[in-house]
């Protein structure tokens, strides 16, 4: 390495870094450019410290989960927690493991998740029970309810919308029952379409009053913004307390997204593209053949049991035998009169004192670290 243009690298402690576990990994540029789908100069610019990926996000976990599992393969990631100085322990978990060296590899700070944990306090000491959301459900007109005839193929994100909407209301009509959803695709098809998020927003709603229980498998490998994003998205639900949330301790396939929407017994929307395709060109089959359901329930099973809890609820009266059982530290002074944060070693927990009284407990690292991060800015403020 020239040491003129080291010593001129913009990001030379990233460059260090990546260069030293691209040699742990025994990986060269042009094969390790393949797997990233970059070219080979890019990957000798991220070593020389000139170029840093950053900016984009996709990039950055691209390059941690090809780096992690080659690692892995080779047995080496006891050496990868020497460099990063870690305890053995933060290795055993792959959410950990992914987190921690995401943040060493690109000197992300322990504090970033802060300003995102403070806007969902935000949200939840300000919930209304009478949302916009709860007034749109009344205000569904027939002529939409109607909708277009059954199809059993949908194409793009006007199929994909199309489908939800058919069968979010034919989920409602049912009455009582329960809905397992998980998706890893983009959420443009939804957030996009201001109109379309309310009718979503209205009949899950309805859903949840006509007697549906919601089990969803949130794809935490978006970036924190997105986790944070997708919980307040889901606050009316979640203050129903008719709704069970997890995230998989498995990476996702980086190259294709998958989505089963599936009401047991009555349809699944299943969906299988290439990542990055869905909007313009994806296929997603509304299924209501009972043996395919079957199969259906049998793969979401399967999922979730790779999957741990992403957020729990309580009601206040389990609150006291949770905080006293987790020797949790409450947080002082903080500047919201309807909410109170207690932070232990694994969890968090935040619970509402207002109607509806309820306790979120949060226990996936990365939002567990942005919490700490808030109480810690919390308190020097």
């Amino acid at each position: 390495m020239n040491n003129s243009s080291y010593n001129q690298a913009p990001y030379r402690a990233f460059g260090e870094k990546f260069d030293a576990v691209m040699r742990l990994s025994d990986m060269s540029n042009v094969l390790f450019g393949r797997l990233v789908n970059m070219d080979a100069s890019y990957i000798s610019r991220f070593r020389s410290g000139t170029r840093s990926p950053r900016s984009n996000p996709k990039a950055v976990e691209d390059i941690c989960d090809v780096l992690l599992r080659r690692l892995k393969e080779q047995g080496r990631i006891g050496e990868l927690a020497d460099f990063m100085h870690v305890s053995p322990e933060t290795v055993s978990d792959d959410d950990e493991l992914f987190a921690t060296f995401r943040s060493w590899l690109f000197d992300i700070e322990k504090d970033d998740g802060a300003q995102m944990a403070e806007k969902l306090l935000e949200n939840i000491d300000a919930f209304s029970p009478d949302a916009s959301m709860m007034e749109a459900a009344m205000k569904l007109d027939e002529a939409d309810e109607a909708g277009e005839g059954p199809r059993s193929v949908y194409f793009g994100a006007d199929g994909l919308q199309s489908a939800v909407l058919r069968f979010l209301r034919d989920a409602a009509a049912a009455g009582p029952g329960e809905l397992l959803l998980y998706s890893d695709q983009s959420m443009d098809w939804m957030v996009n379409d201001s109109q379309f998020l309310m009718k979503w927003a209205a009949l899950m709603l309805r859903c949840v009053k006509s007697g549906v229980y919601i089990r969803i498998i949130h794809n935490v490998d978006r970036d924190l913004d997105e986790m944070m994003q997708a919980i307040v998205s889901w606050l009316p639900l979640y203050m129903s307390g008719r709704i069970e949330s997890y995230y998989c301790k498995k990476q996702r396939n980086p190259r294709f997204s998958n989505t089963i929407f599936l009401r047991p017994g009555m349809a699944c929307i299943k969906g299988s593209n290439f990542a990055g395709t869905e909007n313009e060109i994806g296929v997603y089959r509304y299924d209501t053949d009972r043996e395919l359901l079957d199969l259906h329930r049998r793969i979401y099973d399967r999922l979730l049991s790779e999957s741990r809890a992403l957020v729990r609820i309580y009601g206040n009266s389990e609150l006291a035998d949770r905080l006293i059982a987790s020797s949790a530290y409450t947080v002082p002074s903080l500047p919201f009169k309807n909410v109170q944060v207690a932070i232990s070693k694994r969890s968090v927990d935040v619970s509402r004192l207002a109607a509806p009284k309820v306790t979120f407990t949060i226990t996936h690292p990365a939002l567990c670290r942005a919490f700490a991060a808030y109480a810690e800015k919390a308190g020097e403020e």
